[in-house]
Parts: structure tokens; sequence; C-alpha cells
């Protein structure tokens, strides 16, 4: 257990398989607030089986996943006596927070952290009958909006009437951040959001999703979301904002001085957070009644500079056999990924090429995001190191693809292993 500037690090390493690769599993043990504990039918903290599942709060995020790579590890050194490859595990305690104090953790403890791949042991499986790979995520952006209005709480029989009521005021913003078939009517949300292609729809299509089943799972009468797109385009290729509380009053006869609600944005790749965040403030202030003030505060994900500079390197002698991605950055004067993409400029200063790599899964992406595996049937254009290309990665040749190859968005939550 490492101590940090807030909750410690647990590390835990095994290391005796010379020349094997080494994984670094990544997980969390922190978890959300229980909220009503009225409404829970068994103790939040104390796990309880019931029906052949465990309920407790952090059992499936992230307990669970953390559990089943813990369980993996053992189920091998009670066969072989030892493990296949190296293994690292960390294991924070801030992620529901931001993982504040993990950035400089990391650098601290560069070196005894390098590794091969790193395997993230927080997510939800795709489905409990079907393998898949997670890739990808969407990027988050959380916002607090508060909406002030009279000096102190006021008695709602005395003042009714006469002053702007905060919550309603806040009720009419949050209803306008939406249109109303569910598109996202803040002025330009979509700007940076590149447009779903044709072999993109055709990949999700023949993704098994039955949306009656995931209806009925929700527990919703009709699902709802922006038009035009498909339940699972929304879901995995799409960005989305949602309202997730809303406080203030309470269950007497007030008006209250502020209400308050928190806001988080899904973004997909070349949606930067900074202009979403901008964007957003100015649609709550140029939508705030008269009466009463309104303010944003953004919380995002550190920029994408500090995250490269605290990204894991893998050990050269591993790059080949994982086809590590290389980034290229040359000067353009391209102000965003999305138009560098739709202009093909020549400089490539966001695009993201790889080296070939053993994997069954294809991407076609240079978002300069994210990487995912790509096809054995993907040819190197140069040596790894150097900036690298995929023959079946070409976006302006998709049909060069192998079949069943994915085109990977940067935000394709799981992409099903084939037969």
């Amino acid at each position: 257990m490492v101590e940090t500037s807030g909750h410690p690090v647990v590390l835990a390493e095994w290391l005796g398989a010379p020349g094997a690769p080494t994984i670094l599993v990544y997980a969390h043990y922190d978890v959300q607030p229980a909220g009503d504990e009225s409404a829970w039918e068994s103790p939040p903290f104390e796990a309880t089986v019931r029906d052949g599942c465990i309920y407790g709060r952090g059992t499936s995020d992230d307990k669970g996943p953390l559990l089943v790579a813990l369980e993996v590890a053992e189920a091998f050194w009670r066969r072989d006596g030892a493990l296949p490859l190296n293994v690292r595990f960390l294991v924070e305690g801030e992620e529901e927070v931001g993982s504040v104090g993990l950035p400089p953790f990391l650098e601290a403890h560069r070196d005894e952290l390098v590794a091969d791949l790193v395997l993230s042991a927080d997510g939800a499986m795709w489905r409990a009958t079907e393998p898949s790979i997670p890739i990808a995520a969407k990027g988050l952006l959380a916002l607090d909006i508060t909406v002030e209005g009279p000096s102190r709480d006021l008695h709602s029989g005395r003042h009714g009437g006469a002053v702007q009521n905060p919550l309603r005021a806040l009720a009419a913003i949050l209803a306008g951040l939406h249109t109303p078939d569910g598109a996202v009517a803040v002025s330009g949300f979509y700007d940076d959001v590149l447009p779903l292609s044709l072999v993109d729809r055709e990949a999700l299509a023949h993704a098994p999703f039955d949306e009656d089943a995931y209806r009925e799972d929700v527990g919703v009468e009709e699902l709802h979301g922006e038009p035009g797109f498909t339940t699972l385009e929304r879901l995995w290729a799409r960005p989305t904002l949602e309202v997730n509380g809303v406080r203030g009053g309470g269950s007497y006869t007030v008006i209250p001085h502020a209400a308050h609600a928190h806001v988080t944005c899904r973004l997909v790749p070349d949606q930067r957070p900074e202009r979403i965040a901008a964007a957003i403030e100015e649609h709550v202030l140029g939508h705030c009644p008269h009466g009463v003030r309104g303010t944003v505060v953004a919380h995002a994900a550190p920029s994408r500079r500090t995250r490269s500079q605290l990204t894991i390197q893998p050990s050269p002698r591993r790059r080949r056999r994982f086809g590590a991605s290389t980034h290229t950055r040359s000067r353009c004067s391209c102000a965003s990924a999305a138009h560098c993409r739709r202009q093909r400029c020549s400089s490539a200063r966001w695009a993201t090429r790889r080296s070939s790599s053993r994997s069954r899964l294809a991407t076609t992406t240079c978002t300069g995001r994210t990487s995912a595996f790509a096809s054995p049937g993907c040819t190197p254009a140069s040596a790894p190191g150097r900036s690298s290309g995929c023959s079946s990665a070409i976006e302006s040749d998709p049909a060069r693809r192998l079949p069943g190859c994915v085109r990977f968005l940067g935000t394709l939550h799981s992409v099903v292993v084939p037969p």
C-alpha cells in the first residue's frame, strides 16, 4: 500500500516469467455513494447474495471485475504453480472523484509500472453469454449548474408569486438542454462530431443487440434519444448530455434561495471538453430567466497533453509484438481532427498510425485519441517506432479492410469477438 496525496494506491506484482510479456491490471476500490439507504433491500456496504447475485455498493463497480482478475491469476497459480505472464496490479481509491492523486503517483512510480499491456478491470461485460473486448470508452465532462435568487430561503405562503423561484428557473434551463425529440439543443455541441459512415452503421447494425430485451432490462416502456440513430448507435457512437441530479428546497413551504443540478456529458473523438463546457455555459446563461443568477462550474479530465506525459510506455522489446501505436504531430493549420481529416491534410497532424499486431480486431480511425488492436491482415508501412500505417485501416479505401473488421471510432464500447 503506497500513500498518495489522497487515498492510498495498492500495488502488487508477480514477475516470475522471464521473457514473457508484462500486464498491468488497473482497478479501483472506491465506490459511488449509496444514496438513500432506505431504498436498499440489504445494507449497501454488506455484500448480500440473492438469487445467485451479489448485491452491495461497488459489487459491479469495481469489486467484482477486480475479483475476476485476481481469481484468474489464482487459478493459474493453483494449476501450474506460476503465471504465464508477468502481472502487476494497480488499485487506486479515487476513481469515482476524478483520480486526483493518480497522475503524480504514476509520475513518481513510473519504473514500477512498466508494462507491455494495460488491462482495465473496470467496466461491464457486453453480455454475460457472449465474450467481448472493450476497446474504448467515451470521454467524460461533468458540470455543476447553480441558479440563485433571493438572499435567503423564503416562505412560499408569504412570498409566492412575487419572486422568481430558483428551482422553477433551473427546471426550465435543464428542460431546454434538449429538444423534445431527444437531441442536445446546445449550440455547437455536435460541431466537431464526425458523421457515422455507411461502413460504421453497417458494422453496428450487425452487432447482436436486441432493443426489446434492452428496453425490458432497463425497465422502460419506450426508448428515447437523439433522432436519426439506432439505440446502439446512440449508446456507442454518439455524444450525450444527461442530468444526473437536482437539489434545492425540501418537503416544506419554501422558495429556496438556490437550486443546483449536476450534469455530465459523454464525449466522442474530436470533441474538446473545454469547448463543450463553454458552449453549455453560454446556453445556460443565455436561457437564465430574469430575477435569478446562473453559474456553471465544469469538472473535466486532464488535458490530452497531461495524459500523454503520463502514459506508461511498453518496454522496447515488446513494442513490435503488441503493435504499439505511434503519434505524429507535424504542424498544420487545421483547427481540429475533424477538419484535418475532412480536408485530408497531408501533414497528418492529428493522425494516429499503427504498426502490425497479432490481434484479431481492426481499427481504421486516425483520431489521435485512442488505439485498438489491428487485424492480422494489417501490413505496416514502416518499422515500429516510426510513423507507420495499416493497409486495412485506410479511411479512403474501406473496401481493403478484412471481412469482420470493425471501424473504430474511439467511442465503440465493445467489439464482439468473432468465432
